[in-house]
């Protein structure tokens, strides 16, 4: 019984990790094909609404259409970072921030302080 409330926990936070990368990613995609902002959640609700009857289903074989779910918002995801860095390449905004003068600079072999921990 351990393991199965294990598994349980283990699954729980997989599900929301699931649900927070699902709203990031479709709620710009629903407000850009409305033309109006949409709340993140209403956005969940849709596609929760629109998986739920696949969630009932008798055989585990009905789940591979949340496969297709997932596989969409990680293509969209691919579709933005390459469309992102197209505009970027146009743009000619590709030098590295470090050598304009950013304060946030990487100190790559500083040990870490107390303020660098909490701040």
């Amino acid at each position: 019984e351990g393991v199965s409330w294990l598994l349980f926990i283990y699954l729980l936070f997989a599900i929301m990790g699931f649900m927070v990368l699902l709203r990031d990613i479709w709620t710009p995609l629903v407000g850009s094909l409305f033309g109006k902002h949409c709340d993140g959640d209403s956005v969940l609700v849709g596609i929760l609404l629109f998986l739920l009857p696949f969630f009932f289903l008798r055989s585990l074989h009905a789940l591979r259409y949340n496969c297709y779910v997932g596989f969409a918002s990680v293509s969209i995801l691919c579709i933005a970072l390459v469309r992102g860095g197209w505009q970027k390449f146009e743009e000619g905004v590709l030098s590295d921030d470090d050598l304009v003068g950013n304060d946030f600079a990487i100190d790559w072999f500083k040990i870490p302080s107390v303020e660098d921990v909490l701040f």
